[in-house]
Order: C-alpha cells, then sequence, then structure tokens
C-alpha cells in the first residue's frame, strides 16, 4: 500500500511513518520544513509543503499516485489554538479543504483517514460514563470546534463528491518524542532535568485531579492503518483504552521511575478554565470491526518517555 502522510513531522506522524514502513508500506511523508525530514530510508518518499497551499498540496497529489491518505497535519494543542485562532482554522479546517480537494481532483479512488479528537465529545464527557461513537458533539474549546468542522468537512466531501473517508477520534495519547508543552511529557521532562542535577527539586504541574483516557502512541498508530484496511466507508470510530487515570497517579509513577525526591508545586499558568475533569472512551466498534486492542501498559509508556528524556541532551531538558 502506498500511503500519503501529512504532518509527518509531528508526535505521531513520526510514529506513523515508522509503524507504516516496518509493515513494508510505501510512505510519501508530508513535512512541514526540511529539518524534519529523517534519515533516508527504504520505500520512504519525504515531501516539504504547506498543508495551507491549496496548489502545493494538489501538486503532491498530482505527482505520487498513492491507495491512501492519513491526515494528521493540525494545530493540537489547545493554548496555541487559543492563541492563533485564525492560523488554527487555516491549517485544521482549510488544509483539511485542501486535501479532500486535491484528492477528489487527482486520485478520487484512494481511502482518506482523518484525524479528529475526542475533544468533540466536550460537555458530554461530564456525564463520567465511556464515550461512544453516538454520543452528542458539545465542543468546549476552538481546538475541538475545528475538529468539528473537520468532520462536517468528511461527511460533505463524502457524501457530494463520494471519497471514501473515514474519521479517528483519538482520545489523548502518550509516548517518546512527545512535545513537553503536553502535560506528561513535560512533567517526565522536568523529573530528568532534576534527575541530573541541571534543576531544582520541584516538578511544576497544573490540575492533577483530571481524569484522562491515556492510550500509548504506538497504539494508535496501529489502530490508525488497521482501521484503514478494516473499516468501512463512511465510519467514525474512537480509539481509547477504555480507562480513565487520574494525572496525580501518572506524577506518582514517574517520580517512581525518575527515583528522585520532589516538591509538587501547583503553578497557576498551567491551569486551564476549560479543561474537562473526566474524559473516558469506549473502542468497543473499532474491536468488533477490527480486533484492534491497546497493547502497551500505561507504566511502559511512562517509562519510554521518561528514559526518552533522560537521553536528551541537557539543555533541551529545561523545564
Amino acid at each position: 500500500m502506498k500511503v500519503l502522510v501529512t504532518g509527518a513531522g509531528g508526535f505521531a506522524g513520526r510514529h506513523l511513518v515508522d509503524y507504516l514502513l516496518t509493515q513494508g508500506d510505501q510512505v510519501v511523508a508530508a513535512f512541514e520544513h526540511q529539518g524534519q525530514i529523517p534519515p533516508p530510508a527504504r520505500n520512504l518518499l519525504p515531501l516539504v509543503f504547506d498543508i495551507t497551499n491549496d496548489q502545493a498540496v494538489s501538486g503532491a497529489l498530482q505527482a505520487h499516485e498513492v491507495d491512501a491518505a492519513i491526515h494528521l497535519a493540525a494545530i493540537a494543542f489547545v493554548p496555541s489554538v487559543d492563541k492563533k485562532p485564525g492560523r488554527a482554522m487555516a491549517v485544521n479546517v482549510g488544509g483539511t479543504a485542501a486535501l479532500l480537494n486535491a484528492i477528489k481532483s487527482h486520485r478520487p479512488r484512494a481511502r482518506i483517514l482523518l484525524i479528529s479528537s475526542a475533544e468533540v465529545y466536550g460537555r458530554s464527557a461530564g456525564e463520567g460514563n465511556a464515550l461512544t461513537e453516538s454520543d452528542p458533539l458539545q465542543p468546549v474549546n476552538l481546538y475541538a470546534q475545528t475538529k468539528l468542522l473537520v468532520e462536517q468537512l468528511a461527511r460533505w466531501f463524502a457524501e457530494h463528491d463520494g471519497l471514501d473517508i473515514i474519521v479517528a477520534r483519538p482520545f489523548p495519547h502518550l509516548g517518546p518524542g512527545q512535545d513537553p508543552v503536553f502535560s506528561v511529557s513535560g512533567f517526565a521532562r522536568q523529573l530528568a532535568t532534576i534527575a541530573a542535577d541541571q534543576a531544582k527539586p520541584v516538578l511544576h504541574v497544573g490540575n492533577l485531579s483530571v481524569r484522562r483516557d491515556f492510550t500509548d502512541v504506538r497504539d494508535v498508530v496501529r489502530a490508525y492503518r488497521t482501521a484503514l484496511e478494516k473499516l468501512p466507508p463512511g465510519a467514525t470510530f474512537n480509539i481509547c483504552s477504555g480507562r480513565d487515570y487520574l494525572l496525580s497517579d501518572l506524577v506518582e509513577l514517574l517520580i517512581r521511575e525518575s527515583r528522585v525526591s520532589v516538591k509538587v508545586e501547583v503553578s497557576q499558568s498551567r491551569l486551564r478554565s476549560n479543561d474537562l475533569f473526566f474524559l473516558r472512551g469506549s473502542a468497543d466498534y473499532l474491536y468488533r470491526q477490527t480486533g484492534w486492542r491497546p497493547e502497551v501498559p500505561i507504566e511502559q509508556t511512562l517509562r519510554d518517555i521518561y528514559q526518552y528524556w533522560r537521553g536528551q541532551p541537557r539543555e533541551s531538558c529545561q523545564p
């Protein structure tokens, strides 16, 4: 299978490209800039273009005869979306429209996987139940709203242009290489810095009383490829572990892994006014259709994240 991956230089994108290559796929990997391109690898064809540039996206689809596309390119950090809403709309919504229009024009038979987010459930998550694909979509932040618009674009292009589109709603995912602006990766980086005697033994945190359904990114990208192969056209599906973890418990596991004694302090700058306090999902639909299940235990995920930061240059580990 020859697969176009947008956002190939991002956290999930890097893991997805690696996984597709291990499965024997040819990967046309679209990067935002030259510095993201990895060392040459068999079956890897790197491209550089701006997802918001209609002509560049169209040219890439015209030049490369792909069987499928997995669209990861997006601004995913909620505060970044709030800070630059115009740019977020251009990338998350406009970029999706550019890609779908290019596929319609040049590769109308390609299968498309669009990545939405569990954030689209919004207020529905407050009920405390495991969210299913039929629960109401009630976004509480602008990032979630952009993803809801992505889902509406998917329906439009499927119904009016006959494109074969499926939509994933991944719940929060973790793993080595994640940007430290995201909570767990940021905690691990702070602890790695403290363990190296490069910072005072104080761990700065936000609200640790929230509960989240976390899945290892390596399980998530495996779900992407499995869904691409096995789900019917028009499917929308959750990717999650089905378990909710108290963030303070994950912090305790990371501290134990680091073997350092630290003081945990709440920083006002790390608190979010529109944060969801509970988020748990059900991946029963995906399991019934494909047999996918998460395989990496949370303890292994946290260990790998911490060891990743321990292996980074010390200057990049400053909190």
